[in-house]
Order: structure tokens, then C-alpha cells, then sequence
């Protein structure tokens, strides 16, 4: 009874003043009746009032689609972990439309450094045992136009077309100070950090977009594999993304 007079006193807030946080607790209430798993967080968190990060998003990103809203704000801050403050040299494996690419060129920008980016263009490989049944081959299909529309104003950045591990050829022999990894299946995965892990720079810092989802079992499964024998530790958090520190 008390939590159904509370309830009631957010709504009449909500009707009568449009308090944000009365809106805040109907939207949770109603959220966990419909979808019980969807946990919201405290309200009032910081990052939701980036006016400078949501006109990017928007500027990339379809409308109303906010799902890797909080994915691509953790990339743009786990950068600011790259110890090299002049002339670093990034890298993505899977760029898809350049979504990720543009941060990594804005702050690579800022600091003389470039960018390295692949993808097949032709969508995903086939996926393997490991992959499970969500995704299939030609799912996420790009082109090159699309990563060059995106990053228009920018010019420190190299695309690589291609299925990996052949592209990984043409690229140029460099140390990298940072690695996005967006490639959903496992043997992809698992091929570039065979490729990039001996090339990073101490303090460099690898980045998975899609460790911890459930669509994407075969990239757990790489990474997992991959660091079992390595000092480096995985560090998963609540966004899905996972990222790792070279030591």
C-alpha cells in the first residue's frame, strides 16, 4: 500500500510540476513491469547531460537508436588511458560505418596521431561453432563511402577493405598505442589479437566492443582464450564492452 501511495505521488508530480525525477521513477516502475531484466541505474548521472557527446551521437547514429549510446561514451573516455601524448597510433578491427572511427580520429586528431582502420566491406565472415545462431554471414554490411562520409573532416586515417586475417598484410609495420576491437565472431577476433597484441606499447590499451553479450559468445570466447597465458587481465564492465592495459 505505501509503495502504491509513493507511485502515486510521483505521478501527481509528474502531471502537475513535470519533475524530471518523479519522470525518472514512473519510467523505472513501468520499465520493470514490461521488462524486469532492464535494471535502471541511480539518477542524475553526468554522462547523460554531455551535450557535446549526444550531438556527435546523433550526427552518427540512427534516430532513436540509443543503444550503444553508452558503449561509444566509454570508448571516447578509455582513450584518455593512452599514455603517448603525441603521435599514437590507433587501430579498429570492424569499423562498419565509422561510428567508432570518428571519435578515434577526433582524439587521434588532437594529438598528430593516426588511425588504421578494417573491415571486410562485405558484412561478416561465416560465423563458426563458437558464434552461436544470432548472427550470419553478410550480416553488418558497409562500404567504404560510408566510413568516408562519416569521417569527412578528417584526413589521419587509413581504411584497409578486406576479410581478416588477409588485410592485416597491407597494414604498414607499426607499434599501436590503442586497439577497438568490433568484429562480433570469434576466429576474427582471435586473429587480430594474434596480429596486434605483439605490437602494442606498454601502457597500450585494447578495447572489446562486444565481450560481454550474449550475441556474441565466440568473442568472449577469444578473448578469454587468448589472455588464459598472459599477465594482462580482462576487464569487463556493465556496458558489455571489455578492455585490457598492456603490461
Amino acid at each position: 500500500m505505501r509503495s502504491a501511495i509513493s507511485l502515486f505521488s510521483y505521478l501527481l508530480k509528474f502531471i502537475v510540476k513535470r519533475d524530471e525525477y518523479s519522470q525518472f521513477v514512473l519510467a523505472e516502475y513501468i520499465s520493470s513491469r514490461i521488462y524486469p531484466k532492464l535494471k535502471f541505474s541511480e539518477f542524475g548521472r553526468r554522462w547523460l547531460e554531455d551535450s557535446s557527446f549526444f550531438e556527435y551521437y546523433e550526427s552518427v547514429m540512427d534516430k532513436e537508436n540509443w543503444h550503444s549510446a553508452d558503449r561509444k561514451f566509454n570508448l571516447r573516455n578509455l582513450m584518455n588511458l593512452i599514455k603517448k601524448d603525441n603521435e599514437a597510433n590507433l587501430i579498429e578491427f570492424g569499423a562498419y560505418k565509422g561510428a567508432s572511427a570518428l571519435l578515434m580520429c577526433e582524439w587521434a586528431n588532437e594529438r598528430n596521431g593516426s588511425v588504421y582502420l578494417l573491415d571486410s566491406f562485405k558484412g561478416l565472415s561465416e560465423p563458426g561453432p563458437k558464434d552461436g545462431n544470432y548472427w550470419q554471414k553478410s550480416d553488418l554490411r558497409a562500404t567504404v563511402e560510408d566510413v568516408q562520409k562519416t569521417l569527412t573532416h578528417y584526413s589521419n586515417f587509413e581504411i584497409f577493405p578486406g576479410y581478416i586475417p588477409d588485410s592485416l598484410k597491407a597494414i604498414p609495420e607499426k607499434v599501436f598505442d590503442f586497439a577497438h576491437f568490433d568484429l562480433d565472431l570469434f576466429q576474427p577476433t582471435l586473429d587480430s589479437l594474434n596480429y596486434i597484441y605483439p605490437r602494442m606499447s606498454k601502457g597500450g590499451v585494447l578495447v572489446f566492443d562486444d565481450y560481454g553479450f550474449l550475441s556474441c559468445p565466440g568473442v568472449t570466447s577469444a578473448v578469454d582464450q587468448f589472455f588464459v597465458d598472459k599477465q594482462e587481465n580482462v576487464v569487463e564492465i556493465s556496458s558489455g564492452q571489455a578492455f585490457v592495459v598492456i603490461l
